[in-house]
């Protein structure tokens, strides 16, 4: 996969996935957070899926994003991995959602590639492997900076509303840079009936759409330009197309193979009460 399409898929999945879910409502959380199956599509044909994972450590405060991406490739089976750690509300100044650690994993017929990232005192300390040989280096790192998964909390401190632009700086788990991006709420709309927001988001010259509920659940997020798409399924046999699952890779990645369960469409009922149309408040509404 081209790395520009992994920023996209990777912020769309993450960035928004708990954006409107209130901070103090973690208190009462325990591990799984959001959970969910992605179906990914490239000009309206399948060619992958993603399982996209959140996780709340309550006795660390600290909280953990875990993505899986398989797809089809002309040269074959291409496979990804990323997990970020990082703080979540901090008591003290420029403490809260500081980025901790990462792992990215690329692996396909060609080559594999794994790079580890550490923050230590404002630096970046990164080792980059091929699977047979590693290279550690250290670089200074933007105090601004974060993880993309935890974007959410530093526009939610700013304040949400629509017609909203948020600018931010976010680590490239690839190589480890710093790159520049904007989000715009555009406005509310609806999928299923549920409620959701439109969200524009650019990133590194990339720009996409996604489909958000209200509690940051992302449904669906288009590339135009690129006729990419990646919609949120109900179960995990219609993102996956009925493939077996690599159960041995998921477990090591997520401890388990995940249900897909977490998430308000797969907990979705035509006519119950969560489907009612209901208006959402929205701060400066």
């Amino acid at each position: 996969m081209k790395n520009q399409y992994h920023y996209a898929i990777k912020l769309s999945l993450f960035t928004l996935s708990i954006l409107f879910t209130p901070l103090t409502t973690y208190a009462s959380q325990t591990n799984v957070l959001f959970e969910g199956y992605y179906k990914l599509s490239l000009q309206g044909d399948p060619i992958g899926y993603i399982i996209s994972r959140m996780e709340y450590d309550k006795k660390k405060n600290h909280f953990i994003s875990k993505q899986y991406i398989r797809m089809q490739t002309a040269n074959g089976i291409s496979q990804e991995s990323v997990v970020t750690n990082s703080n979540g509300v901090g008591t003290a100044p420029n403490t809260s959602f500081r980025p901790i650690s990462y792992k990215y994993t690329s692996q396909s017929k060609q080559k594999t590639s794994i790079v580890e990232g550490k923050v230590l005192k404002q630096k970046l300390q990164l080792t980059v492997s091929d699977g047979k040989t590693a290279k550690t280096t250290t670089s200074p790192l933007n105090p601004n900076a974060f993880f993309s998964s935890v974007l959410a909390y530093v526009m939610l401190h700013k304040g949400i509303s629509e017609g909203k632009n948020f600018s931010y700086s976010a680590i490239s788990e690839e190589n480890g840079k710093v790159v520049q991006g904007k989000a715009y709420i555009k406005k509310q709309t609806k999928v299923k009936n549920l409620d959701a927001f439109e969200i524009f988001n650019q990133f590194d010259k990339l720009q996409f759409i996604s489909l958000m509920s209200p509690t940051g659940e992302i449904f669906s997020t288009r590339l135009p330009v690129q006729k990419l798409k990646i919609e949120l399924m109900k179960t995990p046999a219609e993102a996956t197309l009925n493939q077996k699952l690599p159960s041995k890779t998921l477990i090591t990645l997520f401890g388990e193979v995940p249900s897909g369960k977490t998430n308000a469409l797969a907990k979705y009922k035509p006519n119950s009460p969560m489907t009612q149309p209901q208006k959402t408040k929205v701060e400066g509404k």
